[in-house]
């Protein structure tokens, strides 16, 4: 998912499961590595319940991507004004 939204010109952010920052920390790596322009993707480790009610709540995000259960991103959606799963059918 952060490939193909910063393919199509999108900054990330990405928010690993708080059970594996490790590999997301290394993906981060590699990204350098490459040469990726710093601000493309951005690295926010931390609990789903606290950064994902900020990311969701903030004015502007304007999409969100989700992988894991339904039940969580619903749960992170159900505030804010970012069309949960649920309602993509």
């Amino acid at each position: 998912m952060v490939t193909s939204a910063g393919r199509n010109g999108n900054t990330v952010v990405a928010k690993p499961a708080e059970q594996s920052p490790i590999v997301a920390a290394k993906f981060m790596e590699v990204l350098e590595e490459i040469q990726l322009p710093p601000g493309v993707v951005n690295f926010l480790p931390g609990l789903g319940e606290d950064v994902g009610e900020a990311l969701t709540g903030h004015p502007l995000v304007r999409f969100v991507s989700f992988t894991g259960s339904k039940r969580s991103a619903c749960t992170s959606t159900a505030e804010s004004r970012i069309p949960s799963p649920a309602s993509a059918g």
